[in-house]
């Protein structure tokens, strides 16, 4: 067990650093997050006008929670992507040869992988994120808007996070890279823009990735009231949290596949 933790950890905060220091996250999330400022910042239905009414009109937990469900609509679409080279760049520099010699377990290698380089992409979110919810407090004059946040975005963002960068890392193990982060994007575009009920999509299963289940069923923010993006639908508290466990457990389970995979393949080498 200790040699699985300290390999564990090990790996972590090496996929950390090696993430967190390259120039093309922070490039790609400042770029995308200027573009969408740009965008949502148009005609009637702009950022600061609609935290300052919905600030007026509603509690500070749903304020938050609807902060958080936008953070999470749309800002993912650069997780996948910058996720997705992790595991291919071991085989194409030759470490995943010094890794099979070594005697620390595949699976503590790969989950260190895993929560290092999520955390580190996740990071340029969290700034993000952080910011807007300093905006919410500002208008709201009320500090407790920091530690309600840690809460919403531990509900309704974190799940689909884990559940997106889990599959992030396995499918390049047998997707060739720029076609994994092609049908990411389309993946999210069709579960973000057509999450409403023209066409099946997994936005409005257990399995969203967008936390459209959690949001309504555990904090209770009600559909759209636009008539020509209406959502009707509505969940429960228990689908919610269903929708929060079921993502992770997913999560899980893909890692457990891709070990299993690893493993095979090393052995049939």
């Amino acid at each position: 067990m200790s040699l699985y933790l300290a390999e564990l950890s090990g790996a972590a905060r090496y996929e950390f650093r090696m993430q967190v220091r390259r120039p093309t996250l922070w490039i790609v999330f400042a770029a995308f997050t200027g573009l969408l400022i740009l965008l949502l910042n148009q005609g009637q239905s702009a950022i600061g006008p609609y935290y300052t009414h919905l600030v007026a009109h509603t509690t500070l937990l749903k304020v938050l929670a609807d902060w958080t469900f936008n953070v999470n609509t749309f800002l993912p679409i650069c997780l996948g992507p910058l996720l997705a080279d992790r595991l291919p760049r071991d085989r194409r520099t030759k470490v995943d040869e010094l890794f099979t010699s070594m005697p620390a377990p595949l699976g503590a290698r790969l989950v260190g992988k895993y929560l290092g380089a999520l955390l580190a992409t996740l990071l340029p979110i969290l700034l993000i994120y952080a910011a807007g919810v300093g905006y919410i407090a500002s208008l709201a004059h009320n500090p407790l808007a920091f530690p309600l946040a840690v809460i919403t975005f531990a509900a309704i963002a974190l799940p689909g996070m884990l559940f997106v960068g889990a599959f992030s890392i396995a499918c390049t193990a047998i997707l060739w890279t720029p076609l994994y982060q092609f049908l990411f994007i389309g993946y999210w575009y069709w579960n973000t823009l057509w999450f409403h009920a023209d066409i099946f999509n997994l936005a409005r299963t257990l399995l969203s990735p967008i936390g459209l289940i959690i949001v309504m069923g555990v904090f209770g923010l009600n559909e759209s009231s636009d008539g020509q993006h209406a959502i009707h639908i509505s969940a429960t508290l228990l689908q919610g949290v269903a929708s929060m466990v079921t993502l992770i457990v997913v999560a899980a389970l893909v890692l457990f596949a891709l070990e299993r995979y690893l493993h095979w393949r090393q052995v049939s080498q």
